[in-house]
């Protein structure tokens, strides 16, 4: 996870899911961020697939009540692929 403060707000965020793979490098498997405008979120490689726009960012508050809700999601994703092992 990555958290950039300015003034004591969070400005800008990534919550990354990665998982070693079988040649023990480590391997992305979803994520979501703030950048170009909007909090988005990536499924499996960055930037391979074009990223799914979740909200647009009107203004810092955007970015603080997202981040929540963006965290959860990706453990959802951590959680979900645990239980199918």
């Amino acid at each position: 996870m990555r958290r950039v403060e300015w003034n004591g707000q969070l400005v800008s965020y990534a919550v990354i899911y990665t998982e070693r793979n079988g040649s023990g490098n480590w391997q992305e498997i979803a994520s979501i961020d703030c950048c170009h405008n909007n909090v988005h979120r990536h499924d499996g490689l960055h930037g391979a697939i074009d990223p799914v726009i979740i909200q647009p960012i009107y203004s810092q508050q955007n970015v603080q009540e997202s981040f929540g809700t963006s965290y959860d999601a990706i453990h959802d994703t951590y959680t979900e692929r645990r239980a199918r092992r």
